[in-house]
């Protein structure tokens, strides 16, 4: 049954714990199917990332193994990729009712 469609009322000291649900049955058990194919599918695309990426996986594990710690140009450099240049801080977006300070 769905956890996310149960809620759990004021407490009154003396009277029994039980949950409530904000749904029906049917509803529930709708959530919990889509839940599940989302777990699912998350999970299949983790396994299939870590899985295309094992050796870098494999060659940063080792060295953290060494080092216990990295610079992130060794991890670049470990993964076979460029560490990207520093760019600086991102400016500040103006909000519309922003004033200008003069």
């Amino acid at each position: 049954m769905a956890n996310l469609a149960q809620r759990a009322p004021a407490y009154l000291p003396g009277q029994p714990f039980q949950l409530q649900r904000d749904c029906s049955e049917q509803t529930a058990r709708e959530i919990d199917e889509e839940v599940k194919k989302l777990r699912d599918n998350c999970y299949a695309e983790a396994k299939d990332m870590l899985s295309a990426h094992r050796s870098e996986l494999r060659r940063v594990v080792l060295e953290l193994l060494k080092r216990e710690t990295l610079e992130g140009e060794t991890l670049y450099q470990l993964i076979g990729k460029q560490m990207p240049k520093d760019k600086g801080p991102a400016p500040i977006p103006a909000e519309a009712g922003d004033v200008a300070l003069a």
